[in-house]
Formats: C-alpha cells, sequence, structure tokens
C-alpha cells in the first residue's frame, strides 16, 4: 500500500496475510484512508499511525473475517523524517548510503 498524503508526506506500507488475502486486501486498502484523516486530526505522524492500526484492526473484527494480516508500514514527512510502525510478524531495517543496516523495528516474541 502507497499514498502521497495531503501535507507532503509519502506513506507506504507492506500488508501480507494469513489465512488467505480478504484482511490483508481491505487493510491494504483502508490504512492509507484511515491514516490520512489521522494526520488531518492527529499532531505526529506516530500518533497517526497508532490511531490509524487501531481504527483498521477495530473495523477487520467487527467484520467477522477469518483471515488475518501483519503490516509494516512507514510516512516519510516533508522534513524527510522516517516514522515507522508495525503489528505481527513484520521487520523494518533502513540501509544507509555507506551501506550499513539497522534494524528500525523489534520482532514480537
Amino acid at each position: 500500500a502507497r499514498a502521497k498524503l495531503a501535507d507532503g508526506s509519502v506513506f507506504a506500507g507492506v500488508v501480507d496475510g494469513h489465512r488467505g488475502d480478504a484482511c490483508a486486501e481491505a487493510v491494504a486498502t483502508r490504512l492509507p484512508e484511515l491514516l490520512k484523516t489521522a494526520l488531518a486530526a492527529e499532531a505526529s505522524p506516530a500518533d497517526a499511525l497508532r490511531s490509524s492500526f487501531a481504527a483498521c484492526e477495530a473495523e477487520a473484527a467487527v467484520g467477522g473475517e477469518k483471515s488475518g494480516a501483519c503490516c509494516c508500514a512507514a510516512v516519510v514527512d516533508a522534513t524527510r523524517r522516517l516514522t515507522v510502525a508495525w503489528l505481527g510478524d513484520c521487520r523494518a531495517l533502513v540501509a544507509s548510503r555507506s551501506g550499513a543496516i539497522q534494524r528500525l523495528t523489534e520482532d514480537h516474541a
């Protein structure tokens, strides 16, 4: 999933389905929409990502869907600041121009 946001920010996310792809497809569609709304109302990309993940999860629970999904998402704002959020079995890494790799997320137990 990806989207350009109104304030010049960019959203990108990777969604992986479990037991089918219905939930993953719904998350890939809804998460950018929820994020756009949250960014208009929230103070920070981190808060907007947090509330968007929660809202997306709540919508999936109401639908009674049997499949599930994990997601790793990022927002790069107009100042080029990177904010990452994840839920489930995901990992985000960033590589510097020198080739150094840094882990941005922690694996769940």
